[in-house]
């Protein structure tokens, strides 16, 4: 997106309760979707922008520049990680969430749990 001429590069906020912040990142490469989370030093990728209000899927392998996160002490996550069913999950690794933020939401995988629109 242009503001004033010049290309807009700051995260995309979404409206609602959103649990991340979204930014496209072009290399080189290719593009992909970077999702932070905003309490925890946590990062992945998607293929596709997130939808306001809607399950993030698509989750990508992280590209080779990832490990510029990982200097910077941002945990990078892989898709095999994201997609850990939810009932496999240590919850003590992700306090606050607890066993009742579960039950209520119904989160199928900790993508589910981590990037999120929950209030």
């Amino acid at each position: 997106m242009l503001r004033g001429g010049q290309e807009d590069r700051s995260p995309r906020r979404f409206p609602g309760p959103a649990r991340f912040e979204a930014a496209s990142i072009t290399s080189p490469t290719g593009s992909v979707i970077a999702l932070h989370h905003t309490d925890r030093p946590i990062v992945a990728f998607t293929g596709t922008p997130p939808v306001a209000g809607r399950p993030v899927s698509d989750f990508v392998d992280p590209p080779a520049y990832a490990d510029v996160f990982e200097a910077y002490g941002f945990q990078v996550l892989t898709p095999d990680a994201l997609n850990t069913p939810s009932g496999e999950l240590d919850l003590t690794d992700l306090a606050p969430i607890g066993p009742s933020d579960l039950r209520y939401w119904r989160p199928d995988v900790l993508g589910d749990v981590l990037f999120n629109w929950w209030d």
